[in-house]
């Protein structure tokens, strides 16, 4: 696809990660932001400006990736309240399995190895190194 069928446009894409965690306060904002200065297209019209592959100055679609539930508990009331579509993308592979995200496992086991390191000060010094070598020894200070 050509470069030029996306000059007018853009994409913004909301991913719910530790290091991006935007308040539903600041989410509101951002969306009142996009709906006054921007088109915001819905899949279709996404779609139909694929095709014509030319997209209307200022367009912009709204995403969400994984399906998070704080993306209903918190962004739906939001997007139904300004009438702004989005699309969500949903990881179908993981649904109905109990399996999570590599993100989250991780999680759970530095969790876990902090937890053991405090509640047993011999394996402190251990667990600090082994993490360190990482870049993690911090995480035993959280």
């Amino acid at each position: 696809m050509r470069e030029s069928v996306f000059e007018n446009s853009s994409v913004v894409l909301y991913v719910d990660t530790p290091s991006i965690i935007v308040s539903p306060e600041t989410f509101e904002r951002q969306m009142a932001l996009l709906k006054r200065y921007f088109r915001v297209l819905s899949a279709d019209d996404f779609q139909a400006s694929l095709e014509r592959g030319q997209f209307e100055s200022r367009s912009c679609l709204v995403t969400f990736d994984d399906g998070w539930i704080d993306t209903y508990d918190r962004a739906w009331r939001i997007l139904r309240s300004q009438q702004i579509p989005a699309l969500v993308f949903l990881p179908s592979a993981y649904i109905g399995t109990g399996e999570v995200f590599w993100q989250e496992r991780l999680g759970h086991v530095l969790d876990m190895i902090r937890r053991r390191a405090l509640s047993d000060p011999a394996s402190t010094g251990e667990a600090r190194a082994a993490l360190g070598e990482f870049g993690l020894g911090g995480v035993l200070d959280l």
